[in-house]
């Protein structure tokens, strides 16, 4: 069974239903709680999964060497990048790849489709 990684970035702002949703596709879902980080905490090995879900925050990216959680998250993701596996942003998630990734993005029009970014 595959396994998803979903990045919960905020307690209040969690990703409510998406877990249950990929489940239900045939996933195996682990939410880490990056928000909950400390100093010398790390997060799972990439390879252990085969795709990534980035959730919401409400710091925002240009602030991530003023949160410990934030700046270990910045170097996930290029490891993610890396690895080439998939990944999906949410709001402040989604903000974190188009920040630092943005040739490599593609944006979601408001109810369907994708646009490239410019």
């Amino acid at each position: 069974m595959k396994r998803v990684l979903v990045i919960e970035n905020n307690g209040i702002e969690n990703l409510d239903k998406y877990p249950e949703i990929i489940e239900a596709k045939g996933a195996h879902v682990h939410v880490f709680k990056a928000h909950e980080m400390k100093d010398g905490d790390t997060f799972p090995p990439v390879d252990e999964y085969a795709g990534f879900i980035v959730g919401a925050m409400p710091e925002d990216v240009h602030e991530k060497d003023d949160h410990y959680f934030l700046k270990r998250e910045w170097e996930y993701l290029q490891e993610i990048v890396d690895s080439g596996k998939p990944c999906f942003g949410i709001c402040g998630g989604g903000s974190c790849w188009r920040t630092g990734w943005e040739p490599r993005c593609m944006h979601a029009r408001r109810r369907s489709g994708y646009t490239q970014s410019s």
